[in-house]
């Protein structure tokens, strides 16, 4: 079913009783938005995640939050395919920096993330 509220978001999927469940889509006004699986009310299982700013995340959602295997794109530049944990980069992962025109690989880390922070394995600059 469809649900719209009057601040031009609306849900777009299905329902346990009155709460979202089971596979959705989900706008808000502000231009973002979640399609992916529900369950209780959360984003829980797999999903896109997209911002108003164009950042977007692909993967696994558990209580709303990132967790398991996901990939992120943050500003057209920074790509993360890796391990999330209570909506973080932690475990093992690569961040990529892309060039401006999106062509090649600007530079790379390659290792293990503990809450953001890497214990750098590998490394290239150009």
């Amino acid at each position: 079913g469809v649900k719209k509220w009057s601040d031009c978001s609306e849900y777009d999927g299905t329902y346990m009783g009155e709460v979202r469940h089971g596979f959705g889509r989900q706008k808000w006004n502000d231009k973002e938005m979640y399609v992916g699986e529900f369950c209780n009310d959360h984003f829980h299982g797999f999903g896109i995640y997209r911002w108003q700013n164009g950042n977007f995340h692909v993967g696994t959602f558990y209580m709303d939050e990132k967790e398991g295997c996901g990939l992120a794109l943050e500003g057209n530049k920074s790509c993360f395919i890796g391990i999330y944990r209570f909506n973080v980069e932690n475990g093992p992962g690569i961040k990529l920096l892309l060039t401006p025109d999106h062509k090649d690989i600007e530079e790379f880390d390659i290792g293990l993330w503990f809450g953001k922070k890497l214990a750098r394995m590998c490394a290239k600059v150009k």
